[in-house]
């Protein structure tokens, strides 16, 4: 009740603190994502590629931030949890989206002994198709 009370008191300058600290998480995140990127890549790779692979990284990394927030916000009956929950959902989707279907596909697409690009894609397909098709048969 305590807890409630100081949230209810405090509401506007613990939003503030809240959105002071969630800018310096984007910030802290997004530097620590790029020193990763930075470190473990070839230096030969293409800008394309380490642009891909920091965003997938960034968006699992940026879920930390907003746990904090979840948890301040969760016991706030004035605050509309629909926002916070669609915002949950996005870096959900777009972090499952990146792991499962794209970071495979443009991996196979780099690693493809092709020399087009249509079979490149046709390639990398296929074997992320079989990749799937496999792991979803053998979870069962």
């Amino acid at each position: 009740i305590l807890i409630q009370l100081y949230i209810k008191n405090n509401y506007s300058s613990m939003m503030d603190s809240l959105t002071t600290s969630t800018i310096i998480y984007f910030i802290v995140i997004s530097i620590f994502t790029a020193a990763i990127v930075y470190n473990f890549s070839q230096y030969n790779s293409h800008i394309c590629y380490l642009l891909i692979i920091f965003f997938s990284w960034f968006f699992g990394f940026f879920t930390v931030c907003f746990l904090p927030l979840d948890i301040a916000l969760a016991n706030d009956e004035t605050y509309n949890n629909d926002e916070l929950s669609i915002l949950w959902r996005s870096i959900y989707w777009i972090t499952f989206f990146f792991s499962w279907i794209f970071l495979p596909l443009v991996l196979e697409f780099y690693n493809s002994g092709k020399t087009t690009f249509k079979a490149k894609i046709t390639d990398s397909l296929k074997r992320n198709l079989k990749f799937l098709s496999l792991s979803f048969l053998f979870s069962k």
